[in-house]
């Protein structure tokens, strides 16, 4: 049997899942990117925010409940305003960066 013949009828190599394929760049987050087209500036989810900041749900989800990391309730989704998520992170203490070597001692 050929590979075309094991294919489902009217799906193509570019339809199916693959493991290892890349995903779909206009479904990619925005990071960054995505300025030109206004993505940037829309409001997170708090798995958005979750993912994009390595936080866990239930530490944002306690952040938004003691009031430091503001949110807006649209529907039935909790959504974090992107403005309220870079004032908050930018509000967070900062660190010295961490030295490479020999420990002494």
């Amino acid at each position: 049997m050929t590979d075309d013949s094991k294919r489902a009828k009217g799906t193509t190599l570019s339809n199916r899942a693959h493991p290892r394929r890349k995903t779909d760049p206009r479904r990619r987050a925005a990071g960054l990117k995505g300025w030109e087209n206004g993505t940037l500036l829309r409001p997170l989810s708090v798995r958005e925010f979750c993912a994009r900041t390595s936080l866990g749900k239930t530490y944002v989800t306690d952040l938004i409940s003691s009031g430091e990391l503001p949110s807006i309730l649209l529907g039935g989704r909790r959504l974090i305003p992107m403005a309220a998520a870079i004032e908050y992170l930018l509000g967070l203490p900062r660190v010295k960066p961490m030295k490479h070597g020999k420990k002494k001692g």
